[in-house]
């Protein structure tokens, strides 16, 4: 009696342990999948129509809560965005680099909570602006929130290089 006991106590703790599993590698998955389309999104060509250009835009807006906290010390910038505001921003900078593409590279997420997530990555960006080409390369700390079954991005800080 005491065998059988112990036999589905483990079998118990088994599937208790690989859902767990299970289920913190798909918000992990749903981020990483999140970053992927953010980087679609925010990516434009030089021929890209306009419609296709506002549909990406709101689409990326949709990744972020509303309202987003947004830190780009370089820029002094230190505050929240509501997605309209993403938005405007967002087709600015796509007027600004016609032809941009966005990676988003060495990506750490650390999920303190059910509900939240702390990630670490590198954007690199690679385009052609008036100056002719360019690469750059920053690192971001991103915060997620699973709101209503969704990973929405809540803050984007650009990691200065001499915080490090």
């Amino acid at each position: 009696m005491n065998n059988k006991l112990a036999v589905y106590s483990l079998l118990i703790l088994c599937v208790v342990v690989g859902g767990y599993f299970v289920l913190h590698s798909s918000d992990e998955q749903q981020i990483k999948k999140n970053l992927a389309l953010l980087a679609e999104y925010c990516s434009t060509t030089a021929q890209e129509p306009l419609l296709e250009t506002m549909q990406k835009i709101s689409q990326a807006a949709k990744l972020c809560r509303d309202p987003c906290e947004v830190k780009i010390p370089s820029f002094s910038i230190d505050r929240e965005f509501t997605q309209q505001e993403f938005s405007q921003h967002l087709m600015l900078l796509k007027k600004q680099l016609p032809t941009t593409r966005f990676n988003f590279t060495d990506t750490s997420i650390i999920m303190p909570g059910e509900d939240s997530a702390a990630i670490t990555t590198t954007v690199q960006l690679k385009g052609t602006n008036a100056a002719g080409r360019f690469a750059d390369v920053y690192e971001l700390d991103i915060g997620a929130e699973k709101i209503d079954g969704n990973w929405l991005f809540t803050s984007f800080h650009v990691v200065e290089f001499i915080e490090k």
